[in-house]
């Protein structure tokens, strides 16, 4: 993970949330360095501490949902592989419902201050004649948006689109593919010992969704009201974990 200015800003806002949300993200970055050290000599090992460090972010997205009573929040468990990783999706489903694919827009991202700590906020701009304006929704994440003709949009399509355009029927198996992963790097199958193809590039990946994780958990921590964003995309991902047997974790 590239820990520029800006990303070390970001790990130390988002590890200074008091209580189990703060110790998670600590954790989250120790992993993810084990995981860069390891990467040349163990692939394998270096992989599975990136996938711990994505589930330790996502870890404190699921706590501060439940800590601000999102509906549906409780029913996310911390303990729970597959919760941790259908996390990763959720996200999909936020940014790609806040940004559709085609979207020309330039947002910049910062800290302000507030109080006795920096919140992350973002703007984007505005040209009304000739003049150039910016827009910064507080909070970020309070955004309305209907589909052709006006009505709401249906997330839980949105999010069982994202799992059909990475070539899995459902993003039930999704996600269920994604918490096999860390089985499949530990130990031998029938057709031999694990080996990873081009691990750096999985690596990076993780790298990519923790940033997002914990962008997306400092656009939500701050403020105690639900914003509606984050809410239909919960309700659309519980829908799924409505499917998912107690026994899979």
């Amino acid at each position: 993970m590239d820990i520029n200015d800006f990303w070390q800003r970001i790990f130390d806002n988002a590890s200074t949330v008091g209580g189990q949300e703060g110790h998670a993200v600590r954790s989250c970055l120790r992993h993810f360095q084990r995981a860069q050290q390891l990467i040349d000599e163990m692939p394998e090992l270096a992989i599975f501490s990136a996938i711990t460090a994505q589930e330790e972010a996502a870890t404190a997205l699921m706590l501060t949902l439940r800590k601000r009573k999102y509906d549906g929040s409780e029913r996310l468990n911390i303990r729970n592989h597959v919760h941790k990783t259908g996390v990763l999706p959720l996200i999909e489903l936020i940014t790609s419902a806040f940004l559709p694919e085609g979207t020309k827009l330039s947002i910049s991202l910062g800290f302000v201050e507030k109080g006795k700590r920096k919140v992350l906020k973002y703007k984007f701009p505005l040209q009304v004649n000739n003049e150039q304006f910016y827009i910064e929704p507080i909070p970020p994440l309070q955004i309305y948006s209907t589909e052709n003709g006006g009505l709401p949009p249906d997330y839980h399509a949105k999010i069982s689109k994202i799992a059909t355009d990475a070539g899995i029927d459902s993003i039930f198996e999704h996600i269920k593919k994604l918490a096999n992963e860390r089985n499949k790097l530990l130990y031998a199958s029938g057709s031999g010992i694990p080996e990873v193809e081009d691990p750096n590039s999985r690596i990076e990946y993780f790298s990519q969704t923790i940033k997002r994780t914990l962008i997306l958990y400092l656009l939500i921590e701050p403020y105690h009201e639900k914003q509606n964003l984050v809410q239909e995309a919960l309700s659309a991902y519980i829908k799924v974990l409505d499917r998912v047997p107690p026994n899979l974790e």
